[in-house]
């Protein structure tokens, strides 16, 4: 459920039974198999989000400056060669984010083929 914050509109008492008869039209309509899937994995990663330690162990990661971000409602992701390094593309629940990964010095070979 939405919480009202200081820009969100105030509702009416003909907008909030509009809303509700939308969520009531919106669960009796069923999932494709595809949705059910998505829906699955989403839940799974979401009870396997919430079965772990929340608190992250700083011995554990890197001292070279290696960065990490955690994305519990993770979707799909997709990776790029760039000249630079690689541009990495991944899709949540939240939207879409996006990071260039660069190399320092290292420099491809060749140049990159688009296929």
């Amino acid at each position: 459920m939405i919480k009202p914050t200081d820009s969100s509109p105030v509702l009416d008492d003909s907008d909030k039974y509009r809303n509700a008869d939308r969520i009531e039209e919106a669960d009796s309509i069923p999932l494709t198999p595809a949705q059910k899937n998505l829906v699955e994995h989403i839940e799974a990663g979401i009870k396997s989000y919430d079965d772990r330690d929340k608190v992250l162990e700083w011995e554990d990661l890197s001292n070279r400056g290696d960065s990490f971000h955690e994305f519990p409602t993770y979707i799909k992701h997709w990776e790029t060669a760039k000249p630079w390094g690689w541009e990495l593309r991944v899709l949540t629940e939240d939207g879409l984010h996006i990071f260039h990964l660069k190399w320092k010095k290292y420099k491809r070979p060749r140049e990159i083929k688009n296929v």
